[in-house]
């Protein structure tokens, strides 16, 4: 009486093995035919889908490709859907209402807000709901089959941010090169020992925009990111100070921060510190237990600038150091303007540093 679960994988196991004495579904030896048959076909599925039985509870069941998605999770077998995803209830109830109503949905990358694992998280899903009908025609479930595309979906957001970036970089350049230019060829400095200079500067810039662009940071020292990023762009070695401990990151983390520390060191040598020979920049971080809700902290701060001041508008690079950086770091990011000169705050957790 229960062949209809042959083949279902680990899911089968568990609605074989459930006490459904006192559930409104009953056994499963006496469910519906209509429900066993789309039972079976779900759980023999290699691709994820769940099934929301009647419309008032919407009774949860899943495959095990589905079971993956759901990652920390409790199992959800035979649970109302709202005790199932509590957290996206109000949205996807709605949904499946409309499936329940007779029109079936598709929704391509849509963002749900979910708790899978040990905190909240964004994530994105391609899905369709599609009604379940008995022999009389009725709608008595709706089959959900879905696919999470959270990882496209970034890869797209990260795409764009750097295409904005290699536009924000070719505006910037000349800007760019006339502040090195600005900075060797002083009054009073010897031509010959100057050329050489702006020659080595240029170099180092166009190394350092490579690194930026082209994203080939693997694991890396946080100093030696920082170094390698703004050097270029420095009026003489004094102009930097780095203070705080060894730390090294992964991934695309060294990546995105050294777009934010190249956009910061690219801005301080147009308006701020990094424009007058005087100027300096100090950088410095704390760091607590690896893999700890211990908080990570990196401060920039400029020194012996012009006087600055918030800008009128918001353009590419403040979004870039204020929202996709402490994006990629699960994190907050702050830009202040006091009086000795702009400030850059970058906080986070421990545990959201990349190891790999």
């Amino acid at each position: 009486m229960l062949n209809f679960l042959t083949g279902g994988g680990r899911m089968a196991e568990v609605i074989r093995t459930l006490d459904w004495s006192d559930h409104p579904l009953g056994p499963p030896v006496d469910w519906p035919p209509v429900l066993k048959i789309t039972v079976s076909l779900m759980l023999c599925s290699p691709f994820p889908q769940s099934l929301f039985w009647g419309r008032e509870e919407k009774y949860f069941l899943n495959n095990d490709a589905y079971k993956l998605l759901m990652g920390n999770k409790p199992d959800g077998t035979g649970k109302p859907l709202r005790e199932v995803w509590p957290e996206i209830w109000d949205e996807i109830n709605q949904i499946a209402d409309q499936c329940f109503d007779g029109t079936a949905t598709f929704n391509a990358d849509y963002p749900l807000h979910i708790l899978r694992g040990p905190k909240p998280e964004d994530a994105w899903f391609t899905f369709s709901y599609s009604p379940v009908r008995n022999e009389m025609g009725e709608i008595v479930g709706t089959l959900n089959t879905v696919i999470e595309t959270t990882e496209t979906v970034l890869t797209k957001r990260r795409i764009e941010l750097l295409n904005s970036e290699l536009a924000h970089r070719m505006k910037n350049t000349f800007s760019v090169v006339g502040a090195i230019s600005s900075q060797t060829f002083r009054a009073g400095s010897d031509p010959v020992e100057a050329q050489s200079s702006f020659a080595q500067r240029l170099g180092a810039l166009a190394k350092a925009q490579d690194l930026v662009v082209s994203g080939e940071w693997g694991r890396a020292a946080l100093a030696d990111i920082i170094t390698a990023t703004i050097g270029p762009l420095l009026p003489s070695k004094d102009a930097l100070e780095l203070e705080g401990c060894h730390l090294e990151l992964a991934g695309r983390q060294t990546h995105t921060l050294a777009l934010g520390l190249h956009e910061l060191a690219t801005n301080a040598a147009k308006y701020g510190a990094l424009s007058r020979p005087s100027g300096r920049v100090r950088v410095s971080w704390s760091a607590g237990e690896p893999g700890t809700a211990q908080p990570f902290e990196l401060i920039w701060q400029e020194i012996g600038g012009p006087a600055v001041s918030a800008p009128a508008r918001t353009g590419f690079g403040s979004r870039l150091v204020t929202r996709a950086l402490p994006a990629e770091f699960q994190g907050t990011g702050t830009i202040e303007y006091p009086a000795e000169g702009l400030r850059f705050a970058l906080r986070t957790e421990m545990r959201s540093l990349h190891k790999v």
